[in-house]
């Protein structure tokens, strides 16, 4: 991999967190050891109530490349990643949640998988780690290195319709870097976004990327470290959220269908959408039943 020449270029890395003492500073620790040295690290801390700012604090002391955003009140997930975008000096931006980590050549190798395709999205392979013990998702390994076709967008619904054996990389935010010119492009749309979004946001945000992508590329090397363990958002309390998270995914698929239609959308692109639509209502409704019958349980 060729990385001369590539280390002075800015990397913005936005990390949106709320009540994140538990957890925090693995995810920090992560992007602070990065093979890339050229960064600004924007840690945006969303009204959290418990130490997750002094945390925060304590790097920007001891680094100056790490900075705290404190909103004055608990907006919500999508609009605190929008605050970090709105505040980026980076020539490409980066995103990582804030109880997940990434390899310490993330950065670079996204960066490398950019600069020598021209690519203004590039998007890794990524691991599933519940309590931060690794486990390659299936079929990852068969990843390339290359510029797909264009039309990204549609392998994104056409490869997702059957929701449990997704692969999320192409419906998240994280394991991507994005380019300063398609985050312009982005923008106005997300600047539309009015709603508190805290579930399925990031599939919004991608949803914007992926359409708007002039030339994406995939590389299989760096690692993004998903953490499905007790702090992640879509594993806790399923049940008591029901209501909010259907209405944010009720929402996020109103937006993503109103952008499309902004966008010049085709037919084949609509009716992938709706089959992946009809995919994610059942698969909400499995997982609703079945939690349902795990309370009755006592489980």
């Amino acid at each position: 991999m060729n990385t001369a020449g590539k280390q002075d270029v800015l990397i913005s890395v936005i990390i949106p967190v709320y009540n994140g003492e538990k957890h925090v500073e693995n995810a920090l620790r992560s992007v602070e050891a990065q093979s890339h040295g050229s960064l600004e690290v924007l840690v945006v801390d969303d009204g959290s109530t418990d130490g997750t700012a002094e945390i925060v604090r304590s790097f920007a002391r001891a680094d100056a490349r790490f900075r705290l955003i404190q909103l004055p009140e608990n907006r919500q997930t999508f609009h605190a990643r929008l605050a970090g975008m709105e505040q980026a000096k980076g020539a490409y931006l980066s995103f990582v949640d804030s109880d997940d980590g990434i390899s310490g050549d993330y950065l670079e190798s996204l960066l490398a998988a950019a600069e020598e395709t021209g690519a203004d999205l590039a998007i890794c392979d990524h691991i599933v780690k519940p309590g931060w013990s690794a486990g390659l998702l299936p079929g990852q390994e068969d990843r390339k290195y290359l510029v797909p076709v264009e039309r990204i967008e549609y392998d994104c619904y056409r490869n997702n319709v059957g929701i449990d054996d997704a692969d999320p990389s192409y419906r998240t935010i994280w394991s991507k870097l994005c380019r300063r010119d398609l985050l312009e492009r982005a923008l106005p749309f997300l600047r539309q976004v009015t709603t508190p979004l805290l579930y399925m946001e990031d599939v919004l945000c991608s949803g914007f990327f992926l359409r708007l992508a002039k030339r994406p590329v995939f590389t299989h090397h760096g690692t993004y470290c998903y953490n499905v363990g007790p702090a992640s958002v879509m594993h806790t309390g399923f049940i008591e959220r029901f209501e909010k998270i259907t209405s944010d995914q009720f929402e996020v698929l109103y937006l993503l269908g109103d952008f499309y239609a902004q966008t010049g959308a085709d037919a084949e692109l609509l009716r992938l959408f709706d089959a992946w639509k009809e995919g994610l209502w059942k698969y909400l409704e499995f997982r609703y039943q079945m939690f349902r019958r795990q309370l009755k349980k006592g489980v």
